[in-house]
């Protein structure tokens, strides 16, 4: 994409809003989840990245937080972004943010971005590391410097956040206060659905589905007109935004990448790299274990909830018929209660053999 991008004279951005480091089998393996992982996916030429909270633990858990601050954000040199997110370091004897609270480039077509990284106001994380609320980040010394110090094309706001919180009103309300007009993007997450958002006629808001299953595509155009204008001369002046949903599995990518039915065109030798490193590391944990076999896909959402291709149809069976028979101790003076809901399912469930990989 990258390449394709540069045959256009665009400029491309890889941004990660937050949650990686945890939430499959081979993340999860490990005495600290990511382990094996996480240095994964410092192969990957992010422009961004923020933290997050949910399925990867990073702030639940004082040891994942201290791993990503230690061994992960740094190895980003600058692009990890936690803008309201601190650890308390024992060594400096210190509040320190857990990675950059902001970064400033150019892309190779001249894009001057200013970007920040911020998690909503979370309250269950470790004693370890602090959550600084947004209303009170945006107010801060060090924003409102960096609002006022650079010369910027476009606000680039990575957030675990959701697309119409208040939180990125504030983050929104508090940058058009010094800049009426300049662009801004914001990529949110964290609430694991599909969503685009207006601010303005100047600004929008993408969010990318859950987990891993969607690549977000969002462009604006006329950056490049704009260069040269004083920003008084675009007030008024509406973007032009646009953005899909891909699916993530190996046609969209070729369809994207203009590489489908060519494999030797689509395989980087990077790509390569990574895979045989899965691939050996799922080996070394034992991850492809076979427990069974499922008959056909199961889905979480894309059928009724009655229909025989229903996942949660299957849990009720589950429920009924095979639960009751597993946990069954006659010795047992009580009778045993277990409680379950939709969220033990975390994704659609594929025909062919259902391996430990597979469990979170």
């Amino acid at each position: 994409m990258r390449k394709e991008a540069h045959k256009r004279k665009k400029d491309l951005l890889v941004v990660d809003s937050g949650d990686t480091h945890d939430g499959n089998g081979l993340s999860d393996a490990t005495s600290i989840d990511g382990a094996v992982t996480q240095p994964v996916l410092t192969d990957i030429d992010y422009d961004v990245l923020c933290i997050g909270k949910f399925c990867n633990h990073e702030l639940y858990v004082n040891d994942v937080a201290q791993d990503v601050y230690k061994n992960f954000a740094p190895k980003w040199k600058g692009r990890y972004l936690t803008s309201n997110v601190f650890i308390k370091d024992v060594t400096a004897n210190k509040t320190v943010p857990i990675g950059s609270q902001y970064t400033y480039f150019k892309g190779k077509f001249g894009t001057k971005v200013l970007a920040f990284g911020f998690l909503f106001n979370f309250q269950g994380n470790g004693n370890a590391t602090i959550v600084q609320p947004v209303e009170v980040a945006v107010n801060q010394t060090w924003f409102q410097q960096a609002l006022t110090h650079y010369d910027v094309d476009i606000f680039v706001v990575a957030g675990h956040t959701p697309l119409r919180t208040q939180e990125f009103q504030t983050v929104f309300n508090a940058i058009r206060a010094l800049h009426p007009a300049k662009p801004i993007a914001f990529l949110g997450g964290h609430s694991h659905i599909r969503d685009f958002h207006i601010y303005d006629g100047r600004a929008a808001g993408l969010e990318s589905g859950r987990f891993m299953e969607t690549i977000g595509w969002l462009s604006v155009e006329g950056l490049r007109h704009e260069r040269h204008l004083p920003e008084s001369a675009t007030i008024g002046k509406n973007l032009t935004w646009t953005r899909r949903y891909l699916d993530t599995n190996r046609p969209t990518y070729e369809f994207h990448t203009k590489t489908r039915g060519n494999d030797r065109a689509f395989d980087t030798i990077k790509g390569k790299k990574i895979s045989k490193l899965i691939t050996s590391e799922r080996k070394a944990l034992n991850l492809s274990y076979v427990f069974g076999c499922v008959p056909h896909d199961y889905y979480l959402s894309r059928v009724a909830y009655n229909n025989e291709y229903s996942l949660l149809n299957l849990v009720k069976f589950i429920s009924a018929e095979i639960i009751p028979k597993a946990v069954h101790d006659p010795t047992r003076p009580y009778p045993s209660h277990v409680i379950i809901n939709s969220g033990c399912q975390r994704f659609d469930l594929y025909k062919g053999e259902f391996r430990e990989l597979y469990l979170q």
